[in-house]
């Protein structure tokens, strides 16, 4: 089974789902403009990290470990990186 960046996008919606989801049923006693950032942080993150740990595994099982490393290197490049836009939009508001 090769990695389809195509599969890596549907991974990366189903997290995003997923965890947005999660988050905004979880966001009680939150004003709205809280709710919506932080659900927007947990779905991009979510999505993030769902579509790398399954791109990971499939890399492993292919002993692929080059690209598994590389999946993983840019996994927790992209969840900084969504942590630090956020916090700059949230600072120019």
């Amino acid at each position: 089974m090769t990695l389809i960046r195509n599969e890596l996008a549907n991974h990366f919606v189903r997290g995003a789902v997923a965890s947005g989801l999660l988050s905004a049923l979880q966001s009680s006693g939150k004003s709205q403009k809280q709710k919506r950032s932080r659900v927007l942080r947990h779905a991009l993150q979510g999505g993030i990290a769902v579509a790398a740990g399954l791109g990971v595994a499939n890399a492993i099982e292919q002993g692929n470990l080059r690209q598994a490393g590389l999946l993983l290197a840019g996994a927790a490049l992209g969840i900084a990186s969504t942590e630090k836009l956020l916090a700059n939009v949230k600072e120019k508001k």
